[in-house]
């Protein structure tokens, strides 16, 4: 009985705490739709209408609706019951021609009052057709991409960029995987969550994606000049309809239906690098300025305004804001000459936020005061560069006063203040100067190392070694930039280790293994041989690049139907190829290029 009136009891609260609230309609939908292509339009309330008028649709046609669906939650927090509802109105919508359509407002009576939805704008545009890929229906190249997106082409040294790899064509990617970073020299980088990202309709070259970001970087520049953020490499595994193998039925055939399948299948996707124009910061720059950039503030307390002489005290100095926070020098302060000093220990209070890093860092500084008195810790001065301004400015921590009382002894005599700077303060009649034991290692007055023969001797020696290594490494840097000539180099050792690892499948007996492996050499060898970019690699492309290389049209019809024969026997598990031939096949033909190339 009592779980029974308390159930009751925990309706009519709730109740009561939903009609307090006030009633609302939004919308929900796409804002770029292709023609002739369905999509819903949502209308939410919270709270189950008494009665709603149909929008205006504005042209767009309607396919379905409304379809409406309630849902209802209860929650008990501190003694206090609250329900929440939500009441969906769908309406399925499409458009024969391109244009802007704007859906009229929704009116909804609930709970005695009247509310009305805003209206909502569709785009309608008319996609650019593209080739497909051989073979498969429904998929082309452009139709998965991935893409890097900076927040600003522009800033200053230190000034926060955002870099945002973006995925485009969502809805034909099953997976990701095998990423590759892309590389962010010049850049201090930390890694910002893209967990909970929604997915939002955009269009780029002509066409609709569905898109959604994979990865996003909170980017700080360390050096001015043209910095580029490099390539990203992900491989996607894509749905694709293709046809099914064999005859289809008789039916299908009087019909002119040809059957089809959807499978998976990699397709390697990348960004294309994006340059960043970093400028120097403005000169002159204050005196004490350490390289800080963004909106900060500073202040700093004394864990006791009253110290005795000779016990230890702690000063507290805070730097907070916006900007490149982690980067930030540690403020000098400056103390009184009878104050020793101790270095500080840090602590971080950080948010990374799109416009930086948020938040704090302490500086905790132990000291110590010698000799009674009052004294003034001065203003502690930190000076940032604002690119909101492009100005510098400085801020200051307040003086403190602090007082300085006699040790336990109850005598100061024992301090003697030789001037006001802290090397020139001498404590006596308590501290015990070091006597240095062992050995001194003296010499001779005159007997010098310097300018000797073996001085001499060791200087040539090491110059000579400076030369030696300069020369090395400016003939190592030219050849490690020409990347063409490197990978062109590398190609066949790389290719050769492939092949042996394949060949260890074969030995094995794994088919699919030492086909996909075989796959993997040829084509690296021919990206690296004949420079193609991993993204460029079709046969077209590798043909047209073999014969420009003079490389003869019987090694390229080989090269072409290895790589046909060694997709087709990975794909196809009915295949009957030799892997023995294939395998000896690759050696020949690589060799052969070897002698070309």
């Amino acid at each position: 009985m009592r779980r029974f009136l308390l159930l009751i009891a925990m309706m009519l609260s709730s109740s009561v705490s939903y009609a307090a609230g006030d009633v609302t309609v939004r919308v929900e939908g796409p804002t770029i739709a292709r023609i002739d292509e369905y999509f819903n339009v949502q209308f939410i309330v919270d709270a189950e209408p008494d009665s709603y008028s149909e929008p205006d649709f504005g042209g767009l046609d309607l396919v379905a609706g409304p379809i409406t669906s309630l849902s209802r939650s209860m929650s008990w927090i501190n003694g206090k019951a609250s329900n929440t509802v939500s009441y969906i109105i769908t309406y399925s919508l499409i458009a024969s021609k391109e244009g802007v359509y704007t859906i009229g407002p929704m009116k909804v009576e609930a709970d005695g009052k009247s509310v009305t939805s805003k209206p909502y704008p569709i785009e309608v545009v008319k996609e650019r057709t593209t080739k497909q890929s051989g073979g498969s229906r429904g998929f082309a190249s452009d139709d998965v991409l991935l893409r890097m997106a900076v927040s600003k082409t522009t800033v200053y040294k230190g000034e926060p960029v955002v870099a945002t790899v973006y995925l485009y064509g969502l809805d034909k990617v099953s997976s990701l995987g095998g990423a590759t970073p892309p590389a962010f020299n010049g850049f201090w980088k930390q890694e910002l969550s893209v967990s909970g990202a929604k997915p939002e309709r955009v269009t780029f070259n002509g066409k609709v994606y569905d898109r959604l970001p994979v990865a996003r970087y909170l980017l700080f520049p360390q050096k001015s000049g043209r910095l580029e953020v490099e390539r990203m490499d992900v491989t996607a595994i894509v749905m694709v309809e293709s046809s099914m193998p064999g005859p289809g039925s008789l039916l299908d055939e009087f019909m002119g239906i040809r059957s089809t399948m959807m499978e998976q299948r990699e397709h390697r996707i990348a960004t294309s690098p994006v340059a960043v124009e970093v400028r120097e910061l403005p000169s002159p720059s204050p005196e004490g300025f350490t390289g800080a950039v963004g909106n900060f503030n500073i202040s700093a307390q004394l864990s006791s305004l009253k110290i005795k002489a000779n016990s230890s005290a702690t000063l507290t100095v805070t730097v907070s804001g916006t900007g490149n926070l982690p980067t930030v020098a540690e403020p000098k302060p400056v103390m009184p000459g009878t104050f020793d000093l101790y270095p500080a220990k840090s602590s971080d209070d950080f948010s990374l936020a799109a416009g930086g890093v948020s938040g704090s860092r302490t500086y905790a500084y132990p000291l110590i005061p010698r000799a009674e008195g009052r004294y003034t810790i001065e203003p502690i001065k930190f000076s940032y560069f604002d690119p909101a301004t492009a100005r510098y400015h400085t801020v200051a921590t307040d003086p403190i006063d602090v007082e300085v009382l006699a040790d336990d002894s109850g005598s100061s005599a024992a301090a003697i203040v030789g001037g006001p700077v802290k090397e020139d303060l001498a404590i006596l009649g308590r501290d015990i100067h070091f006597i240095r034991l062992g050995d001194p290692k003296l010499s001779g007055r005159d007997s010098f190392f310097v300018w000797s023969l073996p001085y001499v001797l060791v200087l040539v020696s090491l110059a000579a070694a400076a030369c030696g290594v300069l020369f090395y490494m400016r003939g190592r840097v030219k050849l490690m930039r020409d990347t063409v000539r490197v990978r062109n180099r590398r190609a066949n050792k790389v290719a050769l280790k492939r092949l042996k690892q394949s060949k260890a499948y074969m030995d094995a007996g794994k088919e699919a293994l030492f086909y996909e492996e075989m796959m993997r050499a040829l084509y690296g060898y021919v990206s690296d041989k004949l420079n193609i970019p991993v993204s460029d690699l079709s046969k077209d492309n590798i043909d047209e690049r073999m014969a420009g290389g003079g490389i003869s049209q019987t090694d390229r019809e080989a090269m072409i139907k290895l790589l046909s024969d060694c997709e087709w026997a990975r794909y196809s598990p009915g295949a009957s190829l030799q892997m023995t031939s294939v395998y000896q096949a690759s050696l020949d033909l690589i060799d052969r290029f070897e002698n070309k190339l």
